[in-house]
């Protein structure tokens, strides 16, 4: 089946890695759209959190995340080879600032 197929009948599975301000929240749309996410990060604590349905992102309410995770579409990992099951990887991690806070391309 291709990948298109997969899209559009939401059989596709998503990955993002970073759960951060911009990665979970796009995870949590691509759950809320009816795919399965894979959502990554390096931090335990984090996914933790998500695995019990907790947010640590003051917008995003808990009973957001406890809804995705309790719909089984969204899971939470620390394991790096669960990406190798995903159609998509989406890469949502920080930009890393200089002294003055400016992204380190600006500087050039």
């Amino acid at each position: 089946m291709s990948i298109l197929t997969r899209v559009r009948d939401r059989t596709a599975v998503v990955g993002i890695i970073g759960q951060g301000h911009v990665g979970l929240p796009l995870a949590l749309v691509f759950e809320a759209a009816g795919f399965a996410v894979k959502g990554h990060d390096i931090d335990p604590a984090k996914v933790e959190a998500l695995s019990q349905g907790e947010s640590y992102i003051r917008h995003i309410g808990s009973a957001r995340v406890a809804a995705a995770i309790a719909r089984g579409r969204f899971v939470a990992t620390t394991d790096f080879d669960v990406l190798a099951t995903c159609d998509a990887i989406l890469i949502c991690v920080p930009t890393p600032l200089g002294a003055h806070r400016a992204t380190w391309a600006s500087t050039w």
